[in-house]
């Protein structure tokens, strides 16, 4: 078997399909993960092979965003319609090179959905998380009218079949052309530390804005300053605070004597698993690797939500702050009910408890086997 994996534009679009290309390759298939360029170094040290689908080398969504939700994801639609449109091209050449037996799309499904059509095999969805990525659909399908008319498609095709790494707690039941994944964290590695995968006196908290955020500001709402006041008002709090950044933000945050809060690169699923709260923007990647670990959740997002957190605000196991509700004072004092509410916590590892009994990457393999052979 063939299998032609299709990630999204930045770093966190491509962990959450690895698992699957990997396990696909273990079971002696052949894979490629196609991105743009701003992703093809990521899939490298991922360990799996890249294809480069567009020379873009960063990721160029506005970040002036509307502030209405629905409008908020037609406009990510679009911008999403946009890019499969000039992906597709560099797709047809390499399954003119390399025909895949099947194609799986990430969030951003609609090239994959495109591709798949045109070569008459079966396609796959694979989520980057639990966002229902339908709400960009009505944005897609109006950028790609063209493509679409000179395919004889109404809208972008559905998937032959649809993987769903939600815990059941946060779902419906598994519908007819579903199937559920086991979500397994990724991200970048280092050399590590022991402080890094154990467990001090006090309770932890990591905060982290992605790795997006730079010297000179951030797309996200917990920018350099942020972190810092954040840091400082938790200081009293009698918890051990870690900020995890891009290194060469650190500096910013530790201080002029360098005896601030721990601040660097830190592997996400490592750290993870030692932490009583994690504070962040709302990612994909960090969602999904708190939830995996069993830890409650502190969202302190730039833009409105789109209703991705709402099952899980109403399980009990985060705090979603609206944006005109996040000053320092009110997000220190959403961390210190989380950290004094033991229902958080217990919620957060009911949730981890059943992602851990989904159906494997390994597992899943078969599934993808018998549909790439119909």
């Amino acid at each position: 078997m063939k299998a032609l994996f299709i990630t999204g534009g930045s770093m966190g679009t491509v962990f959450p399909q690895a698992p699957l290309a990997r396990a696909t390759r273990d079971a002696g298939h052949e894979i490629l993960m196609a991105g743009p360029d701003t992703v093809t170094p990521t899939i490298a040290q991922a360990g799996l092979p890249p294809v480069s689908i567009s020379a873009q080398t960063k990721q160029a969504l506005d970040p002036n965003l509307p502030g209405d939700p629905a409008e908020q994801m037609r406009y990510v639609g679009r911008w999403y319609g946009r890019t499969t449109a000039e992906a597709l091209e560099p797709l047809q050449r390499i399954a003119a090179d390399w025909r895949p037996d099947i194609v799986l799309g990430g969030g951003m499904f609609y090239p994959a959905a495109l591709l798949g059509h045109i070569l008459g095999v079966p396609t796959v969805l694979q989520p980057w998380g639990v966002l229902d990525a339908g709400g960009y659909d009505e944005g897609a399908n109006e950028a790609l009218r063209p493509v679409l008319d000179r395919l004889g498609l109404e809208r972008t095709p559905a998937p032959d079949l649809a993987l769903n790494v939600a815990p059941p707690s946060l779902r419906g039941p598994v519908g007819k052309g579903e199937q559920p994944l086991r979500w397994i964290p990724g991200n970048l590695q280092r050399p590590l530390e022991p402080w890094m995968y154990t467990r001090g006196g006090a309770k932890r908290v990591l905060l982290t804005s992605g790795s997006r955020v730079t010297r000179e500001g951030t797309l996200h709402t917990m920018d350099v300053p942020t972190l810092r006041a954040l840091a400082a008002a938790f200081t009293d709090m009698g918890v051990e605070t870690v900020i995890a950044v891009p290194d060469d933000v650190a500096p910013l945050l530790r201080g002029e004597d360098g005896g601030g809060p721990r601040a660097g690169w830190v592997p996400l699923d490592i750290i993870a698993p030692t932490c009583d709260l994690i504070v962040h923007h709302g990612g994909v990647g960090s969602n999904m690797t708190a939830m995996a670990a069993g830890v409650p959740q502190l969202i302190v997002r730039e833009i409105p939500s789109s209703g991705e957190m709402d099952p899980q605000v109403r399980f009990g196991s985060l705090i979603d702050l609206a944006p005109e509700e996040q000053s320092v004072e009110n997000i220190r004092a959403a961390c210190a009910k989380i950290l004094s509410d033991p229902s958080y916590a217990e919620r957060a590892r009911i949730l981890a408890d059943e992602i851990a009994v989904l159906p494997t990457p390994a597992e899943v393999v078969a599934v993808l086997e018998v549909l790439a052979r119909r």
